[in-house]
Formats: structure tokens, sequence, C-alpha cells
């Protein structure tokens, strides 16, 4: 049990695991070794992704460019992949649209995408920390939280369905 400390008000006497643990007990050993643990295995380390944290530009351009996504809409029985190349054109294909494609490019922290005769629209992406990526829309009511429309459950170099 890890005791917080905000300093030294009356004596140890009157705190006898703070004096344990101060004095060099079992308990104080015990504290360093998993202090120290933790720094090695890099728990709290900045470079880990945090499961669900929003994408930034480069992550999202490093997903999706030369690559092909699958996945599934969260409340329509809608599913598709797609093949974003990097001159910026993509094509897809869903079980509702049949194929698509139009031009895709990533605007600050977000994926755009204008499908061919479409006026097209920008989301946020996260990522789940587990090799899946979800979609946000952040409503016309900025009031409003973002909705989860879009996950995609996996993501595969190249063009494995040749899509043209």
């Amino acid at each position: 049990m890890l005791l917080p400390f905000f300093g030294f008000a009356g004596s140890l006497r009157s705190r006898p695991l703070l004096a344990f643990f101060l004095t060099g007990g079992k308990m104080a050993k015990f504290h360093i070794v998993a202090v120290s643990a933790a720094l090695v295995l890099g728990w709290g380390a900045s470079s880990q992704v945090i499961a669900g944290s929003s994408m930034s530009g480069e992550q999202i351009n490093t997903m999706m460019s030369g690559n092909t996504t699958y996945g599934k809409h969260t409340r329509k029985d809608k599913r598709g992949h797609s093949f974003r190349s990097a001159d910026g054109t993509f094509v897809g294909w869903n079980n509702v649209d049949g194929q698509r494609s139009g031009t895709w490019r990533v605007q600050g922290n977000q994926y755009c995408r204008t499908p061919d005769g479409d006026s097209g629209r920008c989301f946020e992406l996260s990522d789940n920390g587990d090799g899946t990526y979800k979609m946000y829309i952040q409503p016309n009511n900025l009031a409003m939280p973002r909705k989860h429309i879009w996950t995609w459950t996996k993501v595969v170099p190249g063009n494995p369905e040749n899509l043209k």
C-alpha cells in the first residue's frame, strides 16, 4: 500500500505505517522494487498508444496511405473495404453502395474523403490500441459530443482486393 506523503504533521510515532516505510522496513524495500519495476517496464511512457486516443495527422497518413482498411458501420448493417493510394485517391466497396471511388486527404488531425459526386466530409479517428480504429463525426451542433460511426477492424498493406 503506497501512502500519500504530504509532509510531516505530527510525529512519526503517531503514524506507524509511515514510520515503518521511512525507517527502511520491509515495506520500504517493496515500494522501491515496485516503483523500479514500473519504470523499467515503461508504465506511463509517452511513446505508448493510449487506447481510444485521437490520432495525429501523421498517424492517420501512415495508417491510410497505400493500405486497405476493412470495417463496419456502428449502427447500420454496412461492411466494406477501401484502398487509399499515396496519390490521394481511393477506391472501395461496401455491401450497401457497391463500389465507390474518390479522393482522400489528411487535414490537420482529421481524415477527409470526398467520394465522386459527393461534397465530402472530415472525420476524427482514434486508435483502439489493438489494431482496430474508430471513426467519429462531429454533429453540426458543436455542443454535442462526437459520434462513433465506423470501426476499421483490420488494416492490410497494399491492395489485396485488387480494387480499381
